[in-house]
């Protein structure tokens, strides 16, 4: 995987909060919820010696979530980059009026 389309500041959404590949093997817990919505501390690029390991692809360390190895964070392909919505979009949003809900019979 090349380098992930976010960084750091951007939110991101979890995808994948699986054990992760060394997870099982090393009795690691996974904190990561699938579907919350996390922010990007800092970025690890491949390569780069963290945590006594070198990763081979990118790793993200969030902001404020627990994680096995701190320094190291997550694989980068477990998140998706939430884009901020548009002010036109937004404006639409907040107009809709709420569903009037039904009465029970």
């Amino acid at each position: 995987m090349g380098k992930p389309d976010f960084g750091p500041g951007d939110l991101v959404v979890c995808v994948d909060d699986g054990p992760g590949r060394a997870g099982p093997a090393l009795g690691v817990p996974s904190f990561l919820r699938k579907g919350l919505i996390y922010r990007v501390s800092k970025m690890n690029a491949p390569g780069v010696p963290l945590d006594g390991m070198r990763p081979a692809s990118w790793h993200v360390v969030l902001l404020d979530t627990a994680s096995a190895f701190p320094n190291l964070g997550y694989r980068a392909e477990r998140f998706r980059k939430i884009d901020k919505a548009d002010e036109q979009f937004t404006a639409q949003i907040r107009a809709c009026k709420p569903v009037k809900q039904r009465e029970p019979a």
